[in-house]
């Protein structure tokens, strides 16, 4: 095959992977060393989520008049902004949190957790957790729509199309780090994540946080080495995580990663509502 042709086919094998955006015959080919190989796309699609969050942003702040009211507007913008990127990803990181809950603190071992989570019903351990977490995200986007309301709206579109990116980066070291914990199951192509997947990915990650700190935001040098020092601390703090999780069930599952790109993009948005109060 073409090896330009085989690189769009793991880009769209991501993208269908991780959204409700399907193709025909994408599928054609699969294996898992394929799909271990689509990983490195995976940022890429966050940018691309991203980029939709942030149009939707534009779109909601001509639709919203600012007579309506600072709260509200902000308020019905984060949960619509929430809302979207939960369509566009299926749910599919949510529902993963839920489960990855409900077996670390439902289960008292390794098989009873498994098996926990792959239960399709959730449990009320992970049905508070996700409404914390949505609760979480729901309060810091609206934050920094307040803060950033009436002075620079490229920034919060920055910042939205980098939450999404990040949140999935973060999810990929641990795939090559710790082991695939089941025998099979829906991320066992994990199992053949190598570093050459992840350092591809880190460039889909530098370049645009470089753009965004010149371009977009119109920033200086300092600006972007505190992006590249988020960046740092977010997979350090996505590896002290999975590390936990790993130590309760001997690795990672499907479900795992969900979480860690929830939790991740969490740990973006409190980072970037710390700085905007710092700076």
């Amino acid at each position: 095959m073409n090896p330009i042709i085989s690189e769009i086919k793991k880009f769209l094998y991501a993208l269908q992977f991780l959204t409700i955006i399907k193709f025909v015959n994408v599928n054609a080919g699969w294996n898992e060393n394929f799909a271990a190989k689509s990983v490195a796309y995976f940022p890429l699609v966050g940018i691309l989520i991203g980029c939709i969050l942030a149009v939707a942003y534009f779109t909601l702040s001509f639709i919203f008049p600012k007579s309506t009211g600072l709260t509200t507007i902000t308020a019905i913008t984060a949960i619509i902004l929430i809302i979207i990127e939960t369509v566009l990803t299926r749910g599919l990181h949510l529902d993963g949190f839920i489960d990855t809950v409900d077996g670390l603190f439902g289960g008292m071992n390794k098989e009873e957790r498994l098996r926990i989570m792959k239960d399709t019903h959730p449990g009320s351990f992970g049905i508070i957790a996700v409404v914390l977490l949505i609760l979480l995200k729901w309060t810091l986007i609206s934050e920094i729509l307040i803060l950033n309301l009436n002075s620079d709206k490229i920034l919060t579109a920055g910042i939205l199309i980098l939450m999404p990116a990040l949140g999935r980066y973060a999810m990929l070291i641990p795939m090559a780090v710790f082991p695939y914990a089941r025998s099979n199951g829906t991320g066992g192509f994990t199992k053949f994540v190598k570093f050459k997947e992840i350092l591809t990915a880190g460039l889909f990650i530098i370049l645009p946080v470089i753009a965004i700190s010149f371009v977009f935001l119109n920033l200086n040098i300092n600006i972007m080495v505190l992006l590249m020092t988020l960046i740092i601390a977010l997979l350090i703090f996505s590896l002290m995580v999975s590390k936990y999780i790993a130590s309760k069930i001997n690795g990672m599952t499907g479900d795992t990663y969900g979480a860690i790109t929830e939790i991740s993009e969490i740990f973006v948005l409190l980072a970037f509502v710390s700085g905007l109060y710092c700076f």
